[in-house]
């Protein structure tokens, strides 16, 4: 079996993403935006003669459960299969999915614990000066847009002016 076209499939059964491959791919996430079900069970094989035919496949079965992305069916493939478009690495969502998206996420949040947690962890976090200069050299030399600056001044004046108030505060208390 050299290639074929396979199916993830959801919990419920539903499929959930349709890809066309060869060796490993339909067992592994590498390569792919969503993770690979860890039950193989939920994992569709379809051998085929060629990788013609494979391509072909993966389009028909695109085609047959729609894809989310644009509204056609319960499918998380972003093309509709087949060899992969050359613009590929240039694609853009539209901003409607982006939106819906950005809205699901929202809602789903993490839980109040699962926050607490995320704090509890970040307190006392002391970079190492090697992790501050690999941090410091990845945006060195990246010019900032006008709004970051006005947004990154604003919000420094305001730290500055809350420090003078709690000065303030202390010195009037203590005085």
């Amino acid at each position: 079996m050299e290639f074929y076209s396979y199916i993830w499939l959801r919990e419920d059964g539903t499929p959930l993403y349709v890809g066309k491959g060869s060796g490993n791919r339909a067992y592994t996430s590498k390569g792919h935006r969503l993770k690979c079900p860890t039950d193989k069970a939920r994992i569709m094989v379809f051998p085929m003669l060629n990788e013609a035919e494979a391509f072909e496949s993966e389009v028909a079965i695109i085609e047959l459960f729609g894809r989310k992305d644009i509204g056609t069916g319960c499918l998380w493939n972003l093309t509709d299969g087949g060899e992969n478009p050359p613009n590929w690495t240039g694609r853009k969502r539209g901003a409607e999915f982006s939106a819906k998206l950005a809205q699901r996420n929202r809602e789903r949040g993490q839980s109040e614990a699962a926050k607490e947690k995320i704090r509890a962890a970040r307190i006392g976090t002391k970079w190492t000066d090697a992790a501050r200069a690999k941090m410091s050299a990845t945006r060195t030399g990246v010019p900032h847009s006008a709004e970051w600056s006005k947004n990154i001044s604003l919000a420094l004046k305001a730290r500055a002016a809350a420090r003078r108030q709690a000065q303030e505060e202390n010195s009037r208390g203590n005085g």
